[in-house]
């Protein structure tokens, strides 16, 4: 099977709802973990870190409703999509929300990192480079793709969007302490844009004349890259199948900016933690090279014959045809023409805020309980997620949490661990863990697809995607531990280690003489 086909709809259909893919918040709590202040930049590290490319890897999926046991159904031996005629449209459609349906992927990768104490300030310094995409696509355009002529002749899609976006930026932390218990703590980030593409069809009606569709709306379409070219066809129309990149033009920024974090916390009691934090207050302002409209006189589109497609004897043949189809129709149904660009425009980064509270138990304070709210808001991919979490920091060595979650995108349990002895520190975890997978060859991934994404021969019959709800991430990293611990193992945030007591000389004992009475014959001579 030709999975490029199921990275091609990926992009077109979905991407993730949620910019901070690459947050690892089952490790807000974590014992040992030195990427915390990426949450909250008053979050302070047990020692000071250092770390080049592998310090810090990020990689989700996000989605509300789509995902494998959505899109790809098992008929006659074979495996097909949703939109084949032998799946039926109710048991498709039911699967999705008719409030919109976000799918999609991020990844995050810290070039550098170096955090270091100083008294009771600590600051970072980091270089990261990350890469988000979002798109919200309406129930309308399922409803379209699968039922076409057979249910309806006319549809509303609007609200179809997507946004990619690569970034790299450079941030410089400071966090102090006041006084054992309370923390402050700020981020500056320079922001230098890779590239941007974003789509947004504000309104788009769709309705059968004669044997074809028109196509009524508005929308557009733009990218920020001076390394990506494009061709038009005969009507000035954007063609998706020419577009190119230059690699002179990856030298050049796509686009430029500046954000901030800020963020608190507060060592109530002995035994509880507050705190909380705003994140990527700030944008970045694109080129926009490549600008597009959709034409103000409609268009109309003839789309493929909507027969079944037949089964045959090689499973992945029936995937390809059906995903090369699909990909063709939504080319087809999405028409920009080209414009002279307006100039650049600045675009906001998705405001972020967390908020968490961590409670110790007094008769055991190695064990934590935390809650952790989050929140993220970008237009139609706002979204907030409620987290709770078990914190047991077995060793002055070793941590462990493990969290559950609820949110829009469902619930969720995630896992993790950090190995922090003498000098360096290890962690890995998820956010998402699967809780039911297919194997890749029940999919129809043949050895071909395998070799060609690396896959090991020991571990080809062992791999599978999660079913359901598409929601999985990974985070690893190792990093060098330096100086001398300034925070406790316990993660008791904002108390600082124990000073040695000082042993004071005892005072020397004065000794009182009591004094003998006076004899009255005595006083009288005197």
């Amino acid at each position: 099977m030709k999975f490029r086909y199921i990275i091609s709809l990926a992009a077109m259909l979905s991407a993730s709802v949620a910019a901070s893919s690459q947050d690892f918040q089952t490790g807000y709590f974590l014992g040992g973990y030195d990427y915390a202040f990426r949450m909250n930049p008053a979050l302070q590290n047990e020692r000071g870190t250092f770390a080049v490319a592998l310090g810090n890897i990020g990689l989700g999926v996000n989605s509300n409703q789509l995902g494998i046991s959505t899109l790809l159904y098992p008929v006659d031996g074979a495996v097909v999509t949703a939109f084949n005629n032998k799946v039926p449209a109710s048991t498709f459609l039911g699967k999705l929300s008719r409030h919109g349906n976000n799918l999609g992927a991020g990844a995050g990768l810290d070039i550098l990192t170096v955090g270091f104490w100083k008294g009771s300030d600590y600051y970072t310094i980091d270089i990261r480079a990350r890469a988000d995409a979002k798109v919200s696509v309406p129930y309308a355009l399922f409803d379209f793709l699968k039922n076409g002529t057979t249910e309806n002749t006319t549809f509303d899609i609007s609200g179809l969007g997507a946004d990619l976006s690569g970034i790299v930026e450079a941030a410089v932390g400071w966090s102090r302490n006041f006084d054992d218990r309370f923390n402050i703590g700020a981020r500056a980030k320079f922001l230098y844009g890779v590239a941007s593409a974003r789509m947004t069809m504000d309104r788009l009606n769709v309705t059968l004349a004669e044997d074809r569709w028109a196509f009524q709306g508005q929308g557009s379409m733009e990218a920020s890259s001076p390394a990506l070219s494009v061709r038009t066809d005969d009507e000035g129309n954007i063609s998706f199948d020419d577009l190119s990149l230059a690699g002179e033009g990856l030298k050049k920024p796509g686009g430029m900016g500046l954000a901030f974090d800020l963020g608190a916390s507060w060592n109530i009691f002995p035994w509880l933690t507050a705190s909380a934090s705003l994140l990527d207050i700030g944008g970045l302002r694109w080129n926009r090279e490549i600008y597009g409209v959709t034409p103000e006189s409609g268009y109309t589109w003839d789309p493929e014959s909507r027969g079944p497609i037949d089964i045959t004897d090689d499973n992945s043949m029936v995937l390809d045809d059906e995903f090369d189809k699909i990909q063709r129709e939504l080319e087809g149904m999405l028409r920009f023409r080209k414009q002279d660009s307006p100039g650049g425009v600045f675009s906001m980064l998705p405001l972020r805020a967390y908020a968490g509270v961590e409670a110790r138990l007094p008769s055991y304070p190695r064990l934590t309980m935390g809650l952790l709210g989050s929140f993220t808001h970008r237009q139609k991919y706002t979204w907030a997620e409620g987290r709770v979490s078990i914190n047991w920091n077995a060793l002055d060595w070793l941590s462990f949490s493990g969290s559950t979650a609820f949110s829009h995108l469902g619930e969720a349990f995630g896992l993790a661990f950090s190995l922090h002895p003498g000098g360096v520190h290890l962690f890995m975890g998820t956010d998402f863990l699967p809780t039911k997978i297919v194997p890749l060859e029940s999919l129809g991934m043949d050895k071909r697809d395998m070799d060609d994404f690396g896959i090991p021969e020991s571990m080809r019959k062992h791999l599978g995607v999660p079913t359901g709800h598409l929601n999985a991430n990974l985070y690893f990293g190792i990093s060098l531990a330096l100086g001398r611990r300034h925070l406790t193992h316990l993660r008791t945030k904002w108390t600082a280690e124990p000073e040695e007591p000082v042993l004071e000389a005892p005072e020397e004992p004065v000794l009182e003489v009591a004094e003998e009475p006076v004899s009255e014959d005595i006083q009288e001579t005197l």
